[in-house]
């Protein structure tokens, strides 16, 4: 009987080290973005999971400033894990394509850093934050509305 709940106290005390260690290491990981394409973004057409698109640019300062900070922000990273957010990034280093001009064109925007938040995919309105918006605005603009 001891020899049982002894090990069940180690195998229960390494899953909780396995759990929590791979959640920190998944912490450390950066934002893993998708780049945008037309047909990878209607292919999320009917789902329900939420999306975002980050538009931004690498001569930006706000852009590599909510790339690099506020995309990195431990909590927002775990709440788009436990979403299962897809995350596409728009680069409007270069000029765009038709693709990325027609996204564009489609929230009514053409400036950097911009965020299109789709909580519920593209079965609902979307969110548009323009500038530098915070780990918590962004979390909250994922949360689906009821009804």
């Amino acid at each position: 009987m001891r020899f049982r709940l002894i090990t069940l106290f180690v195998a229960v005390g390494l899953f909780a080290t396995v759990y929590y260690g791979i959640d920190r290491w998944l912490d450390k990981r950066p934002t893993q973005w998708m780049k945008y394409s037309q047909t990878k973004f209607r292919q999320h057409k009917d789902d329900e999971g939420p999306i975002l698109v980050f538009v931004g640019a690498d001569w930006d300062a706000s852009s590599i400033f909510v790339k690099k900070v506020t995309f990195e922000d431990s909590s927002l990273k775990r709440f788009l894990r436990s979403r299962s957010v897809v995350a596409y990034y728009v680069d409007l280093t270069h000029p765009p394509s038709p693709d990325l001009t027609a996204f564009l064109r489609g929230i009514d925007r053409n400036s950097s850093p911009t965020l299109a938040v789709y909580p519920n995919g593209m079965s609902r309105e979307h969110v548009v934050i323009d500038g530098i918006p915070t780990a918590k605005e962004i979390i909250e603009s994922l949360e689906p509305e009821d009804g």
